[in-house]
């Protein structure tokens, strides 16, 4: 829930996961990143805040069905993830 709600806060579109350990999140309505690639737009995030997405078309063999998402896993403990939280908030 906490990225969940951070991403959306940002203006991530996000649909939470049913159990799964990750979520993919829509990134094109973040004024930052939103004329950037995937995995220019994950570099970015990992180069300026420290927080590293893995680019959604890694995950399509085919088409370009990824290309408007990055992937962020979240198995990490709650603290680690409220940092992350923080440092994604400078994107606004």
């Amino acid at each position: 829930d906490l990225l969940v709600n951070t991403l959306r806060e940002i203006g991530f579109q996000v649909t939470p996961p049913d159990g799964a350990y990750y979520l993919f999140a829509n990134y094109r309505s973040v004024a930052a990143l939103a004329q950037m690639n995937p995995t220019d737009a994950s570099m970015y995030l990992i180069e300026k805040l420290g927080v590293a997405p893995v680019p959604g078309d890694n995950f399509y063999q085919q088409g370009n069905h990824g290309n408007d998402y990055l992937r962020f896993s979240f198995c990490r403990r709650l603290d680690t993830l409220a940092e992350a939280a923080n440092r994604l908030k400078n994107l606004i």
